[in-house]
């Protein structure tokens, strides 16, 4: 794999929707029918005056149109129910809510823990007036039904996008088979809690294969990519322009660690990450889709 499909600039073969992609009548046509070529003209100008907007011209797919979604989750969404910042989510919307996630990709919270501070809203605290999801912490989400895919995975793409946490890498998002984490369990693991270093884990029940980089207290989109194909997997960290790719062989072949979605927490202690968004697929996107998630990251952050 190269690098350079980690660009986040657009790529130039992508172009915006034609919103007027019919053929021209002939001239025969227009000059005979001055009327309907009078009211097609002022119906051209309508839409672009203004009157147009819900025209979709955007050159990028989003995360839900893109195949082998299965969370999406976006801080974004505790607005829909009325928080502000600072609004203590588990004492307003209580432990057993649901983070709706976008296009219905969310997750039932059954469970939390810590006794320091529940996770918090927080406005403002990613790029163009995005807000976050705080952990502070003490506190987790968990879900004891998720299931990344039906079927042994062959690769998986995550998209971690933090903000303003101390050590922010520790931004913690655990897909297992067991809550135990031991070697016999088959897990994903974004985050080890330390104050020094992250890691992007797997485990087939047998061998555990990681990345390791360390952490950082800015603004971070994190791409969390397994190829079985491959046999590769990396993070490419994303901080403004400058992209970090940390890459590891692997010969793991299939993992399937349905049973346990964690966010916030792990076996080494809580996260301090302040969550803007996370997308996961069940499969190694391509490199094209990966540009385009990029894509998609880079206009809304």
């Amino acid at each position: 794999m190269s690098d350079n499909i980690y660009s986040i600039n657009t790529h130039p073969d992508h172009k915006a929707m034609n919103v007027n992609s019919s053929p021209k009548p002939s001239l025969q046509a227009r000059t005979s029918r001055p009327q309907t070529m009078k009211t097609f003209f002022f119906l051209f100008a309508f839409l672009f005056a203004g009157c147009g907007k819900g025209i979709n011209t955007r050159n990028y797919l989003t995360p839900g149109e893109i195949n082998g979604i299965q969370l999406w989750l976006d801080a974004s969404f505790y607005r829909t129910l009325g928080a502000s910042d600072g609004t203590d989510i588990f004492t307003q919307y209580g432990t057993g809510h649901t983070w709706n996630g976008a296009n219905g990709f969310g997750f039932s919270i059954s469970l939390t823990t810590g006794t320091g501070a529940d996770p918090m809203f927080r406005e403002n605290r990613c790029p163009k007036g995005h807000p976050s999801v705080d952990f502070s912490n003490a506190s987790f989400y968990e879900n004891t039904s998720f299931n990344l895919s039906q079927d042994a995975l062959t690769g998986v793409t995550i998209f971690a996008i933090l903000s303003h946490g101390t050590d922010i890498a520790q931004g913690h998002l655990g897909i297992t088979s067991s809550l135990a984490y031991t070697g016999a369990d088959q897990f994903i693991k974004f985050g080890q809690g330390a104050a020094s270093f992250t890691t992007f884990e797997i485990n087939d029940g047998a061998t555990t294969a990681s990345v390791q980089f360390a952490a950082a207290t800015d603004f971070r989109t994190y791409q969390l990519w397994w190829s079985q194909p491959e046999g590769l997997m990396e993070v490419v960290e994303i901080a403004g322009d400058t992209l970090t790719r940390h890459a590891t062989n692997t010969s793991i072949s299939s993992i399937s660690p349905n049973g346990f979605l964690q966010i916030g927490y792990n076996i080494n202690g809580y996260s301090n990450a302040e969550i803007c968004e996370i997308i996961a697929f069940n499969r190694a996107l391509d490199p094209e889709e990966i540009e385009n998630m990029q894509t998609y990251i880079n206009e809304k952050y």
